[in-house]
């Protein structure tokens, strides 16, 4: 399974994106990236956590130890978000990647749309490590 997915941005779209290390022992690692249509990127973040709620460690998107990141709208352009997970195992300094992910989309009405993340890492198999909110609400009518 895969370690990264991208999901769609529409134009007048603000995308709010949190979460939590759940229960896991290895240190937690989530890359946002808001890029075009076409994968440039054009800002990013990066959070960490070990069993506490995610916290910005780096990038340009968002401020050191934020919890939260929102993603303003474009009035003019659809964009993607990149999300790319990871897991530093035992105490490494380098990041690898995580067994996989499952994914929840939820619209409970039309100008809302919530994607949730729960992954694993590969210690146990229980998807429970690390759990991503991207919530994206319309601007406009």
């Amino acid at each position: 399974m895969s370690s990264t997915d991208t999901i769609s941005l529409p134009k007048n779209y603000t995308a709010y994106i949190f979460g939590a290390a759940t229960v896991a022992s290895w240190k937690q690692e989530v890359k946002i990236k808001v890029q075009s249509t076409d994968g440039d990127d054009e800002n990013e973040c990066t959070f960490q956590g070990v069993k506490n709620p995610l916290v910005i460690t780096g990038g340009g998107l968002g401020f050191m130890n934020q919890e939260a990141v929102v993603v303003p709208a474009d009035d003019n352009n659809d964009r993607q978000i990149e999300l790319d997970f990871k897991v530093f195992k035992n105490g490494a300094t380098t990041a690898s990647k995580i067994k996989g992910y499952q994914k929840d989309t939820h619209s409970p009405v039309s100008w809302v749309t919530n994607y949730t993340y729960n992954t694993e890492d590969g210690g146990d198999n229980d998807y429970h490590d690390t759990t991503l909110v991207v919530s994206m609400i319309k601007d406009t009518k």
